[in-house]
C-alpha cells in the first residue's frame, strides 16, 4: 500500500514556511537600520561629587509593524495544520463530524476530551498517536505552548514583540580579578540582553556606553513576559514548531491506514 500523504495540512506548513521567511526579512531590514542609543532622560544631582544621568535604551528606527502580524499568522497555519490533519484522516474513514485536534489541560482530561468530542471514534491508532503527542499542559511544552500561544493572538492584540540587543558587560579590572579569585567566573565575558527602554546612570560628562564593553550583535526579536517560550528568540522558535508540526504529520502519515 503506498504511504499516506496530507496535502492539506501540508499547504498550511508551506504558508507557515513563507511567513517565517517574511519575519526573518523584517527583522533583517530592522537589524540592518536601527542602531542602540543612550538617550539621557533626566539628571540626578548628587551632593559633593558628580551628578548622575538617567539614560534609556532606544533604537534608532522603530521596529516593523508587521511583525507581530507574520509572527501570528504563522502561529495560526500551524495550528491550523493540526486541525486539518484530524479532519482528514475522519474523512477518510468515513467520519462526517467536523473534528479538531485535541488540546487539554492534562493527561486524564486528554482522553475525556477524545471521548467528548468523538476523536477516539477516529481509531485507536489515531488516539494511542495523539497520546503519545501530550497535547496538554506538562507534557509536549512546544506543541501545547503553539496552541496557547495561537490562543492569545487570536483573542487579544497581536503578541507583542521585544527588540533585544546584547551588550558585553564592562566590569572594573579590580572588581573582576577579585570575583575572578574567588568565583572562576570572568564578569567581562558576560553578556546582558538590553530591551529597548532598559535604563542605565552614569556619571554626567562619561559616555554611557563605557558601562558596558561592546555591543554583541544586532537587535533581533524575542518573545515578551507572561506569554509560552517568554525570553527566547522568535524565528528560532517559529522555526522549531515548524519542524514539530512537519513530523507530526508525517507520523500519522507513517502509521495509519485508511480502515
Amino acid at each position: 500500500m503506498s504511504k499516506l500523504v496530507f496535502n492539506n495540512p501540508r499547504k498550511k506548513l508551506s504558508r507557515a514556511a513563507r511567513h517565517i521567511q517574511t519575519a526573518e526579512q523584517l527583522a533583517k531590514q530592522f537589524a540592518d537600520k536601527a542602531k542602540p542609543e543612550l538617550v539621557p532622560i533626566c539628571v540626578y544631582p548628587v551632593e559633593g561629587e558628580t551628578n548622575k544621568v538617567l539614560y534609556e535604551l532606544r533604537f534608532s528606527s522603530p521596529p516593523p509593524e508587521d511583525f507581530p502580524l507574520v509572527v501570528g499568522d504563522t502561529l495560526h497555519n500551524l495550528r491550523s495544520a493540526l486541525d486539518i490533519l484530524i479532519c482528514d484522516i475522519a474523512e477518510l474513514r468515513g467520519k462526517r463530524r467536523v473534528f479538531s485536534f485535541p488540546f487539554a489541560a492534562n493527561e486524564e482530561q486528554l482522553n475525556d476530551l477524545m471521548d467528548k468530542k468523538g476523536v477516539s471514534k477516529l481509531g485507536n491508532d489515531v488516539v494511542e498517536k495523539i497520546k503519545y503527542l501530550a497535547p496538554y499542559k506538562g507534557g509536549n511544552r512546544g506543541l501545547r505552548a503553539l496552541h496557547d500561544l495561537n490562543i492569545i493572538d487570536k483573542h487579544r492584540n497581536p503578541i507583542s514583540i521585544f527588540m533585544f540587543t546584547r551588550a558585553r558587560i564592562a566590569m572594573p579590572p579590580q572588581f573582576n580579578d577579585f570575583v575572578a579569585s574567588h568565583t572562576g567566573l570572568n564578569l567581562n565575558n558576560s553578556v546582558m540582553p538590553l530591551r529597548e527602554g532598559s535604563r542605565a546612570v552614569a556619571r554626567e560628562g562619561t559616555n554611557p556606553w563605557s558601562l558596558f564593553g561592546s555591543i554583541d550583535g544586532p537587535p533581533a526579536p524575542f518573545f515578551p513576559e507572561a506569554v509560552p517560550f517568554e525570553g527566547e528568540p522568535v524565528i528560532g522558535t517559529l522555526n522549531g514548531l515548524l519542524r514539530m508540526t512537519e513530523e507530526i504529520v508525517q507520523i500519522f502519515e507513517n502509521g495509519i491506514e485508511p480502515n
